[in-house]
């Protein structure tokens, strides 16, 4: 899967942009098929810079969360983005439930171009309310299903998951976790949780 983002030196034409949302189509409907084999209950998106699971979600009709721990214009200097920053975030607005971000600082920037209804910050663990939409009735599945799609590493929230999902298992409750992605030296550290 490739990013929405290039190196700033690379021009972006139409042909660039026609291979990517080739690219992109083709592998949101590869990870379509294996979210309708696992199904999950919620999808969630932990970076700016892969739609692919937003997209799979929003085809499948899955709820879709949005945990955006970058602000563009800080968080990237030397990368320019393959579609204006204008269209991604409309994008993300539109196929997303709810947009988490790390700060007060960050909801303020994100309020000026999504639905400031959707965004919440948060500093420190979350409960997500009743209205997000999650289906609160227990007899729907046997087991609670969570899918954590991005790199392994420090800051993609892997290991706050797993310490959730401990706890959860702890208290006798069913679920099941899909850690996806690429390992950037932080997989060793997820896996030591369960040993």
């Amino acid at each position: 899967m490739e990013w929405w983002l290039v190196g700033k030196d690379m021009d972006i034409g139409t042909r660039e942009k026609l291979s990517y949302i080739r690219k992109l189509l083709k592998y949101s409907i590869k990870l379509t098929r294996y979210l309708r084999r696992i199904k999950p209950d919620y999808g969630m998106t932990n970076t700016v810079v892969f739609p692919h699971l937003a997209i799979s979600c929003k085809m499948l009709g899955i709820k879709h969360c949005w945990f955006i721990h970058e602000i563009p214009d800080v968080t990237w200097l030397n990368l320019n983005p393959i579609f204006e920053f204008r269209f991604i975030f409309r994008a993300i607005d539109k196929l997303s439930n709810k947009i988490l971000v790390t700060s007060r600082y960050a909801e303020f920037h994100y309020q000026k171009v999504m639905t400031s209804a959707k965004i919440s910050s948060i500093t420190q663990a979350v409960e997500l309310p009743i209205t997000v939409g999650v289906d609160v009735k227990c007899d729907r599945h046997t087991r609670y299903t969570i899918l954590l799609v991005g790199a392994f590493d420090s800051n993609k929230g892997q290991m706050e998951l797993l310490q959730a999902v401990k706890r959860i298992v702890a208290e006798g409750k069913d679920i099941l976790c899909y850690l996806v992605g690429p390992d950037v030296g932080f997989m060793p550290k997820c896996q030591n949780i369960f040993k």
